[in-house]
């Protein structure tokens, strides 16, 4: 049915006139300011995993479509110059992948409105990217590796992949030197479980500011790993959120006070006909809990875009390592070190590229519960295309 729809909506856009760009998909256009684009994106995987089997033990080769995306962003420009700018993805997944299973359903994994004022002033409202960490914040298509880091906190937000409703103000001042957000999110969504549990409805808040230190600035909502040697760029960030949350023992659910911080900072400079790109962030977790309180947390990602091509392509290299320790009484989930290295193959850039990576994680003390505190490796070949 979803595909029926897509199918006729592209059909009745191509009747009216709709222009083909190679980066933004098709293109309705109103007129320069007013218009709408709409394009297609997928990732096609093939995956090794260790103990990803039924028996928990032994390696599961699979060939997910990890995912297909429809999505349409645009803007709404009124007779004053007023600018409304809009975005929704659709996606859709089949298969095993990362040791779990996936079937086939779509979900809208973001829609926002973003009314801009001003430079200095936007708003944000709907569900999409929480505006705590760079990882957060970074553009799945625009990774350099196939994985983000296991410490980033995907588990922050509603979608457990930094997603949530809610509004951000946000805004680049000094002309792009400095960015700030401030935003208020839904709290938990458990509503049930929170009328049962006499729990209060509280807020998750989010706060973060951005210093660029060069001269190319980095002024859009999600951030790019690398911009192809483009650009001369470097970031410093900081982030904090605070929220209610509940806490789950098994006699009865609680509420609990959670808040983390991040420092993360990004740069990349361009060298020969290729780039050198950098990426590392510190993340201290907070759950309130007396007995397991805090884990902090590290990752240190470098890239390498070669300085020449091999066939109609261009290559580049990848790496991150990560670490994570929870303090307190329970180890196991939390504690571990994990190693990512990845070979990229770019076509053109992030609309046609082919990424190998093998991705370890090593528990500091390992259990016996597959995928969760046993020690494993994934290789992982993604191709992907967007239009």
């Amino acid at each position: 049915m979803h595909k029926k729809l897509f199918v006729l909506t592209l059909a009745a856009l191509v009747a009216h006139g709709l222009v083909f760009e190679a980066k933004a998909g098709v293109k309705l256009e109103i007129s320069k300011e007013t218009f709408a684009d709409f394009g297609v994106k997928g990732l096609l995987w093939t995956q090794l995993s260790e103990d990803a089997a039924p028996d928990g033990e032994s390696y599961s080769l699979d060939f997910p479509l990890r995912q297909a995306r429809i999505y349409m962003s645009g803007q709404i420009t009124s007779l004053e110059k007023f600018i409304v700018k809009f975005g929704t993805n659709f996606d859709f997944g089949v298969g095993k992948w990362d040791g779990g299973i996936k079937t086939h359903d779509g979900l809208v994994r973001d829609f926002f409105v973003n009314p801009d004022f001003m430079h200095e002033f936007k708003v944000q409202v709907g569900l999409y990217r929480i505006s705590f960490s760079r990882q957060a914040l970074t553009d799945t298509y625009q990774f350099i590796q196939v994985h983000g880091p296991f410490t980033a906190g995907g588990n922050q937000a509603t979608t457990g992949d930094y997603r949530h409703l809610g509004l951000t103000a946000w805004g680049n001042m000094a002309g792009g030197l400095v960015q700030y957000r401030l935003g208020v999110y839904d709290g938990d969504l458990r509503t049930s479980q929170m009328i049962e549990n006499d729990l209060k409805d509280s807020p998750q808040l989010v706060a973060r500011l951005s210093v660029s230190l060069l001269k190319d600035k980095e002024k859009g909502y999600v951030y790019p790993q690398t911009y192809f040697g483009k650009k001369k760029v470097a970031t410093l960030g900081f982030g904090y959120t605070f929220k209610k949350y509940d806490s789950a023992p098994k006699e009865k659910i609680a509420e609990t006070t959670y808040n983390a911080f991040t420092v993360d900072g990004f740069a990349e400079y361009p060298i020969a006909s290729g780039a050198l790109t950098g990426e590392a962030a510190y993340f201290n977790y907070d759950r309130g809990d007396v007995e397991n309180p805090k884990t902090k947390a590290l990752y240190i990602m470098a890239g390498y875009l070669l300085p020449w091509k091999i066939g109609p392509g261009q290559p580049g290299l990848a790496a991150r390592y990560e670490y994570s320790n929870r303090d307190g009484t329970i180890t196991g989930g939390d504690d571990y070190k994990a190693l990512a290295l990845g070979l990229n193959y770019y076509i053109q850039g992030h609309n046609a590229k082919g990424m190998l990576e093998y991705q370890k994680k090593d528990y500091d003390a390992e259990g016996n519960k597959p995928r969760t505190d046993k020690d494993y490796s994934d290789l992982t070949l993604q191709l992907q295309v967007q239009f």
